[in-house]
């Protein structure tokens, strides 16, 4: 009865990166999908794929930070880790468009 709590909210942060899977898989599905039929990349479905990316990649590192936390009964720090994870999301999406740049032209 003592852990409950922390397993529901483990529980809670596997949904919604289960979520997030799902998502991603569907927009980049219809991001290739897209641009097979009509030889146009479509932006906005790597821009949803990109972001639920990036959105289950920083959920599961909070989670498992956020759940060492709980198990080390330290409550502060939790500002910490909402910095360092923004600093990394700015970073990858950075990353996820400058790839999308160069993947978005042929081999000459």
């Amino acid at each position: 009865a003592q852990w409950r709590g922390q397993v529901t909210d483990v529980q809670k942060v596997l949904l919604a990166i289960s979520l997030m899977v799902v998502g991603e898989c569907v927009s980049m599905y219809m991001f290739y999908r897209s641009w097979n039929k009509t030889d146009e990349v479509s932006d906005m479905f790597f821009l949803a794929g990109s972001v639920l990316s990036l959105l289950k990649i920083c959920m599961s590192f909070r989670g498992v930070l956020l759940l060492s936390k709980l198990l080390c009964e330290e409550v502060s720090g939790s500002h910490k880790i909402d910095v360092a994870l923004a600093i990394y999301a700015g970073a990858n999406f950075n990353f996820r468009l400058l790839e999308r740049f160069r993947a978005g032209y042929g081999l000459d």
